[in-house]
């Protein structure tokens, strides 16, 4: 039953079949195997890709695995070395003393770069062990007396095995572990001024000698001192620890010198004017300058001239700052005096009260010399109050159009005077009210 079943199925689906045509032609089969072949490609290339790839990453892990392990063991290797350095910038190599007084064969004398060697053989502790013992346990530095904390502690090294060797070795060998340079506080120091040097070792348990160069000393950890002369000075340090630690540095200290300031000046006062002076420099190295001429004012040209407005006999000191190319400065005092100033002899004060004494203002020289002249009277917030031309119509106290005279106070008053030469100056001066 089941094969009669299975016979009709057939019958249909061929009868089915029996008439279909496919759309591909046969000459697009060799199009199917071409893409097939590209495709079968791609995939063993990103086969192989993927490969590669898992097999770098397996190598790098690896890399970096033995680079971290060597790196461990051969810091443990480091503890035993004696010296940070090649041996050879210390003086290249330091021998065993080989004098009468020392009891040392000729087999013992050999470079330092050797010792670490030796210590593997006199001391057969293996590097771990080394490594891992505690340093305080470790405590001599060449024989017992010595601690390692009475060294700086950035310095101290393994080397505690180091034994026997010479005088001049053990000089070398604190030179390189101690390295003792010298600073200064300025890098351009001038003549006449302080500079403090500083050591780069400080222990206050040490002892420093310092000499200057110059015939001075100090014995001070940070020594401060004045050169007074220019010059190239060697500055040397002599620094003693405990017992027989000894280190010594030179420094070469420039001292520049000053400039010289000088000046010459000329007054030119003439008969109704405030009197000029003209400055002419005469200083030696000098690139800069400062004129302080005593009244308040300055200048910074070489050669300035300046006007005084003096009323009187007077007396200015005048100063001259001036500095060279390395900031070195030196300064030069003069004082000047004013004798014979013309005066248009102006009173301060006086009292407008209609008693016929002292009721006008006008400086007397105005009304005997005859030159043509103009006066204003200002209050003390700048207001004009009067003005005239004339020295017979002096100011009489009058507050400008409405008549006031005040009870007091004090006004600015400024002339404004012409010579026969068309010349024109300007004098100015206070005047009080007083009733």
């Amino acid at each position: 039953m089941e094969k009669s079943k299975s016979k009709i199925f057939e019958n249909h689906i061929r009868s089915i079949f029996k008439d279909y045509t496919p759309d591909n032609k046969s000459s697009d089969w060799e199009g199917f195997e071409k893409n097939y072949d590209t495709a079968l490609k791609k995939a063993r290339y990103l086969k192989t890709a993927k490969f590669l790839s898992v097999a770098a990453v397996i190598v790098s892990v690896i890399t970096l695995y033995w680079f971290f392990n060597y790196t461990s063991e051969h810091k443990l290797i480091e503890k035993e070395i004696i010296i940070e350095k090649p041996v050879d910038t210390v003086d290249n190599e330091l021998h065993i003393d080989k004098s009468e007084s020392a009891s040392v064969s000729p087999e013992q004398s050999k470079p330092l770069k050797d010792i670490s060697k030796d210590i593997a053989e006199t001391h057969p502790k293996n590097q771990k062990e080394i490594a891992e013992e505690p340093i305080q346990e470790r405590k001599e530095i060449v024989d017992k007396s010595q601690k390692t904390e009475d060294y700086p502690k950035a310095h101290v090294k393994d080397i505690d095995y180091i034994k026997d060797i010479s005088e001049e070795a053990w000089e070398q060998l604190q030179k390189f572990i101690y390295n003792l340079t010298i600073e200064s506080s300025k890098i351009t120091v001038c003549a006449g001024e302080e500079v403090r040097f500083s050591p780069s070792i400080i222990n206050h348990n040490y002892s420093y000698e310092w000499s200057f160069g110059d015939g001075h000393f100090s014995n001070t950890i940070f020594p401060t001192h004045v050169y007074e002369d220019p010059g190239v000075y060697e500055v040397s340090l002599l620094l003693k620890g405990d017992e027989e630690m000894q280190l010594d540095a030179v420094y070469n200290m420039q001292i520049q010198s000053l400039p010289v300031a000088k000046f010459d000046f000329d007054i030119n006062q003439r008969t109704f004017g405030y009197p000029q002076v003209s400055f002419l420099d005469r200083s030696l190295d000098a690139t800069q300058w400062k004129w302080s001429f005593g009244d308040g004012r300055f200048s910074y040209k070489p050669n300035p001239a300046h006007v005084y407005f003096v009323h009187e006999n007077t007396t200015y000191q005048v100063e001259l700052m001036v500095e060279n190319a390395f900031g070195c400065k030196n300064s030069k005092m003069v004082e000047i005096e004013f004798a014979d100033v013309f005066d248009l002899m102006a009173p301060n004060a006086f009292s407008p009260d209609g008693d016929g004494i002292n009721d006008y203002f006008i400086p007397k020289a105005l009304e005997v010399l005859g030159l043509p002249f103009e006066m204003f009277i200002y209050d003390r917030g700048g207001n004009m109050v009067y003005k005239t031309k004339c020295y017979t119509r002096p100011w009489d106290g009058r507050i400008g159009t409405t008549g006031v005279i005040p009870d007091n106070g004090t006004f600015i008053w400024i002339v404004m005077l012409s010579d026969n030469d068309g010349e024109t100056y300007k004098y100015a001066g206070t005047v009080s009210i007083i009733k």
